[in-house]
């Protein structure tokens, strides 16, 4: 929730950045830049997406390293 608060008011910062430089917005004869808009969201979401996405990869090379342990403990044992 944080996240969504944190890019919301980014977004809402650039909105008024926009509005100040740009008075024509106002009367529709200055289009505003909605690709800064998107670009604010767009990395937002990524940055707070970059921590889940990296601990689903580490728990995956966890358990894979686990499974390999085992199955070398294993077959040390059966040589045995």
């Amino acid at each position: 929730m944080k996240a969504v608060g944190k890019a919301a008011l980014e977004m809402m910062n650039e909105v008024r950045r926009q509005f100040r430089e740009n008075p024509g917005i106002m009367d529709y004869t200055v289009k505003p830049d909605c690709n800064k808009c998107i670009l604010i969201s767009t990395n937002a979401s990524l940055k707070e997406m970059m921590i889940p996405g990296l601990l689903v990869i580490l728990l995956r090379l966890c358990s894979l390293v686990s499974y390999l342990a085992r199955a070398l403990w294993w077959a040390f044992w059966e040589a045995l």
